[in-house]
């Protein structure tokens, strides 16, 4: 659905007010926004219009559930342009805001999902809110075995079965999703992974590859 940032914002600011109560009042959005009263009452009733909001009479607003996926998205686009300008491009947490504030109304569902992905799915903001998990995004992704993997290839580890599980507890690793292929040995083809989260890299013999796949996202 096609939004404009008001719009966006609007719904935002309505998700993060119903965290603290159910239903919301138009008074208190207006506050939150910083806009008057009126204008919140016509924008409402657009929302309204767009099945987007429900408003209750003597309760106040809520989102319905079309309405909440918007808001999560926006709100999921946010976090991530603040995770990224802050560990990625050096931004301080107190001039982040603004410049993901413009991030968040021009990026498509796609690029938040890539730029997701690209940062290992970070779990909160730099100001230490969580990011929403909901993906509003797949692309395809496609299943290696092992002995077909490359250096340099990075993708999600899929352990097949309790061997692979076994084998990845005695390794001491935990906590982790994505892996990259550091090295294949030309000896015995043995494979380096390098693990996120883990001190330690992963060492697959060519027999204990077999219960091991490595997903990865095509471009």
């Amino acid at each position: 659905m096609r939004l404009s940032r008001n719009e966006q914002d609007y719904l935002k600011g309505i998700y993060l007010l119903s965290e603290e109560e159910e239903f919301v009042s138009v008074k208190k959005i207006a506050g939150y926004l910083n806009i008057s009263v009126p204008s919140a009452n016509e924008m409402i009733k657009r929302l309204e219009k767009k099945f987007l909001v429900n408003h209750y009479a003597y309760k106040g607003i809520k989102l319905t559930e079309d309405g909440k996926y918007e808001a999560l998205f926006i709100l999921k686009a946010h976090r991530v342009w603040e995770y990224f300008l802050v560990n990625k491009l050096g931004y301080q947490l107190d001039d982040v805001h603004d410049d993901a504030e413009l991030l968040e109304h021009n990026a498509s569902a796609k690029l938040v999902e890539r730029l997701y992905k690209y940062l290992r799915e970070p779990v909160v903001c730099p100001h230490g809110s969580k990011i929403p998990n909901i993906i509003f995004w797949e692309e395809e992704s496609r299943l290696y075995k092992m002995s077909d993997v490359k250096c340099g290839m990075v993708g999600e580890l899929i352990l097949t079965d309790e061997t692979a599980e076994k084998y990845i507890e005695e390794f001491g690793i935990k906590n982790f999703k994505w892996v990259e292929i550091l090295k294949r040995m030309k000896t015995d083809n043995t494979i380096i992974i390098r693990v996120e989260n883990n001190w330690n890299n992963l060492v697959l013999s060519e027999k204990i590859q077999e219960h091991f796949r490595l997903r990865t996202l095509d471009a």
